[in-house]
């Protein structure tokens, strides 16, 4: 698509689906109410004025839970903290060449064809990755944070290694096992967040954390073109990825989501 309609012409495309196939499937789909799919608020027990008025209250009218701190409590914790750096350095390595992964194969010497179809794959495995998030459940937040940045490890090395044309199939190496670790850490941010701080102020400290996950982001890729722009190679970004990764596993397990929620302010105050 790119190559016939060009880049603009290809994001235009992406927008028109999103606005007529998108918009419809969620005006068909979507439920404004818990009651029309037979469920209540949470907080809210069956036997309330539900019954008998036949819609929802306001969140006004429902009594919020008197557990979970504040942001301004949340934000006395090194435990936010830590889950707030770990986003940033994530967001970091993670976008990184996700903006870039496409430049990166054509200045080594492959097709747009080919770096198109190791993108594809890349998606497909961002989106199997997405669906995994329950193994987390499971194992924990830590330890499955553990195997994806193992997996993101290896897709550099082989991402590293695909430099050399001889080895085009290595690509491939890159694209399943970053992928993976793509969709499962992005999945993983709001379930590490709601273990740490449940409570009426949950909203607020998950948006807080997110925008260091965001200016990661989006810090990530503009390093990126500025290195290649002077040094005319995005080799200096290895070091700096496998770093993000290991920070950020490390900042998790301080965060430590094992733990349980952080209860009151004083419970983990910054040293």
């Amino acid at each position: 698509m790119i190559s016939s309609l060009g880049w603009r012409g290809a994001i235009l495309v992406l927008a028109g689906c999103s606005l007529f196939i998108i918009a419809p499937l969620a005006a068909i789909f979507h439920r404004n109410r818990p009651e029309e799919k037979g469920l209540h608020p949470d907080g809210l027990p069956p036997d309330s004025s539900l019954e008998k008025t036949g819609h929802s209250p306001s969140l006004m009218e429902i009594k919020p839970s008197p557990s979970g701190l504040s942001l301004y409590e949340a934000m006395g914790s090194y435990r936010f903290w830590s889950l707030a750096l770990m986003c940033l350095f994530m967001g970091f390595y993670l976008y990184m060449f996700l903006v870039h992964q496409v430049a990166y194969l054509v200045d080594a010497g492959y097709s747009k064809l080919f770096a198109a179809e190791v993108v594809s794959v890349f998606g497909i495995l961002a989106v199997a990755g997405s669906l995994c998030i329950f193994i987390s459940d499971r194992v924990g937040r830590e330890k499955t944070l553990a195997c994806t940045s193992a997996l993101a490890v290896i897709g550099l090395v082989a991402l590293t290694i695909a430099r050399d044309p001889k080895f085009a199939w290595v690509s491939f190496i890159y694209a399943v096992t970053f992928g993976l670790a793509y969709g499962i850490n992005t999945g993983l941010l709001a379930p590490s967040a709601a273990d740490l701080f449940q409570g009426k102020s949950f909203g607020a400290i998950s948006g807080t954390v997110m925008a260091g996950f965001i200016a990661g982001g989006a810090t990530g890729p503009w390093l990126a073109g500025r290195v290649f722009d002077k040094a005319g190679s995005y080799g200096p970004m290895f070091p700096l990825m496998y770093a993000a990764i290991g920070i950020s596993l490390i900042l998790l397990w301080v965060a430590a989501p094992r733990k349980g929620p952080v209860r009151n302010k004083s419970e983990a105050p910054i040293p």
